[in-house]
């Protein structure tokens, strides 16, 4: 059974980088995760980089997953890094 992302976990607080110079505040990218079998042990699908969580879910449901979550997607990046231009 779906989980509406309004009703998924919250997102978790962004880390401050321990040295070297703060990174620019960014929009949060998400990612949808299609589960198989009823305890959610084994992952089908991860699809990612989606603009907001609304947007992973619609895709999700237009694909007619019926057991999914939708979460936020972090990447390390090291400390100095500033910027990151994401390239489709």
């Amino acid at each position: 059974m779906a989980i509406p992302w309004s009703q998924q976990l919250p997102q978790q607080p962004t880390r401050q980088p321990s040295s070297g110079l703060a990174p620019e505040p960014t929009s949060p990218l998400y990612a949808a995760v299609l589960f198989d079998g009823d305890d959610r042990s084994t992952v089908t699908e991860v699809v990612i980089l989606f603009e907001s969580a609304a947007a992973a879910d619609e895709y999700a449901v237009g694909c007619g997953w019926d057991d999914y979550v939708v979460g936020a997607v972090r990447f390390h990046l090291p400390p100095r890094t500033r910027r990151v231009r994401w390239v489709a």
